[in-house]
């Protein structure tokens, strides 16, 4: 029973989804009788499923923090290269490359316009997850990701560094590097693009765009009149819609 759970779990199922799976299998057997899900020795309780889980996790995942998580990295980069997935290992940060953000390179937007934009806090030891996109026919799609834990300058360009090691000369529909990078207002990021060596533009109209988002809806949300609200979400799209940065420019002066 141990191992026909294991397997649930190779399949991506998490404790609560495999114990409910599980008991779906055996309601569709031709002898089930209502007296099997009592049945511990073929149904086992939600607490063992996830006793088992957790040592299944610890054996082929790691633990999800600390030296192990690392080591259990380093073991596993053979098999993800098997599976066509690139990782250049630097343990912070951590880049990798799969099937299908190689694949969006050969995208035509991605020569021309890339968006980075960061997850951070992703777990107990607050790792950020940096994601560049680019746009598609069905919104974005990711061509490059890695995780560090230090949101610094010197982190966010070694990143970015390791990823155009992976993608060599592929990177970006084969130019090399994108015509413009939009980012939000964080010098660090702002500054790692900059360092990395690629021929990009950062135009400021961008950065203060992304200073007007936040500081748009944080005065929505910080106190100001309801009746207001709708007069400064109008202001607020008007310089969001502008056609250039100097139009958009002149509606926030205004």
């Amino acid at each position: 029973m141990k191992e026909q759970l294991e397997n649930y779990f190779y399949d991506g199922m998490g404790p609560a989804e495999s114990a409910k799976y599980h008991k779906g299998v055996l309601e569709m057997n031709a002898d089930f009788q209502p007296r099997d899900l009592a049945n511990r020795r073929i149904n086992p309780t939600q607490r063992t499923i996830e006793y088992w889980h957790e040592k299944w996790r610890l054996l082929n995942l790691g633990p999800r923090n600390g030296h192990g998580m690392i080591e259990k990295l380093k073991e596993k980069m053979s098999t993800y290269r098997k599976c066509n997935v690139q990782d250049e290992f630097e343990e912070n940060p951590f880049p990798v490359e799969s099937p299908t953000t190689k694949r969006s390179h050969c995208v035509t937007t991605s020569k021309e316009i890339i968006f980075v934009d960061f997850t951070t806090s992703c777990d107990a030891e607050s790792h950020a997850v940096p994601f560049m996109l680019t746009p598609c026919a069905t919104g974005a799609v990711p061509v490059g990701i890695f995780v560090t834990k230090r949101q610094t300058e010197g982190s966010y360009k070694q990143g970015f560094h390791l990823i155009l090691n992976i993608l060599k000369e592929s990177a970006f529909c084969n130019k090399g590097s994108p015509a413009t990078f939009i980012t939000d207002d964080s010098d660090a990021e702002i500054s790692a693009l900059k360092k990395t060596g690629l021929r990009v533009n950062i135009s400021f109209a961008f950065s203060m765009l992304g200073s007007l988002c936040g500081g748009g809806f944080r005065i929505l949300k910080m106190g100001s009149p309801n009746n207001s609200r709708r007069q400064l979400m109008s202001h607020f799209l008007q310089i969001m819609y502008a056609e250039t940065p100097v139009c958009a420019e002149d509606q926030f002066m205004q």
